[in-house]
């Protein structure tokens, strides 16, 4: 702050009470812009990004070539605990993100043969801030769209159980690279089927898709909601000697 700012902005006894209170405002205004803009709280259970005018900040890594060059190389985002964060305001910002084991519902899926709806659930934690949050626009949304494709190859083998679904989904190495590009870490695949006792109900919401059913389909497949959002999902009709959708 240059020496003509902090000279103005000083208390002297010569002033008029209209300067005085005029300095007060002014200090006040600063103390508060400084604590709204320049503090940030990072919850416990979470983690948050250091950032520089919307840009991540870095850690300088120094490097010796043979002639003792210093080579300025980037190095890890600056990560910052739960506790209280302090920069400079509308320069610094951070973040946040939870860190611990979190949980998010997959599209519920319908199979004909047999007759089942299946419910599942991912578990999962972020290990990388910086690709989680900056490396893709919405990281949960991409997870739960790559296991959603990955677990419709599998329902589609009417032979395997619940648990055997969620083993082989979970082992998915594809699956774990993508996840692993995402930032975070696939912990738990749960996956539950249960009973459909109202065919006529399905065969009817099947007839208002368009859809018309030839020979024997192996299995059908339906997101039929969204993260609770419920609206006119599209059907995939998988026949025995067809792959999945």
């Amino acid at each position: 702050m240059p020496a003509g700012v902090l000279e103005y902005l000083w208390f002297r006894d010569d002033d008029p009470w209209w300067a005085t209170l005029l300095r007060a405002v002014a200090l006040i205004a600063l103390l508060v812009l400084f604590v709204l803009k320049g503090m940030h709280k990072v919850p416990s259970g979470s983690k948050a990004l250091r950032t520089r005018f919307n840009k991540v900040i870095h850690h300088r890594r120094n490097t010796y070539d043979r002639i003792n060059e210093k080579i300025r190389l980037r190095g890890e985002a600056k990560v910052v605990g739960p506790g209280l964060v302090i920069g400079i305001p509308f320069v610094h910002n951070v973040m946040i993100e939870s860190v611990t084991e979190q949980f998010e519902p997959l599209p519920p899926m319908i199979r004909l043969h047999p007759l089942r709806e299946l419910a599942s659930q991912i578990n999962f934690k972020v290990v990388d801030l910086e690709r989680a949050l900056v490396g893709v626009a919405d990281y949960k949304g991409s997870l739960v769209n790559s296991c959603a494709a990955a677990l419709r190859r599998l329902v589609a083998q009417t032979s395997l159980s619940d648990d055997d679904i969620s083993a082989r989904v979970l082992a998915d190495e594809s699956l774990q690279q993508r996840a692993t590009d995402l930032g975070v870490k696939l912990l738990e695949i749960n996956v539950a089927s249960s009973n459909l006792t109202e065919p006529a109900q399905l065969a009817h919401a099947f007839r208002q898709e368009g859809i018309v059913l030839e020979g024997t389909p192996a299995a059908i497949l339906a997101a039929r909601t969204v993260n609770g959002a419920i609206g006119p999902a599209p059907l995939t009709a998988v026949d025995d000697d067809a792959p999945a959708a």
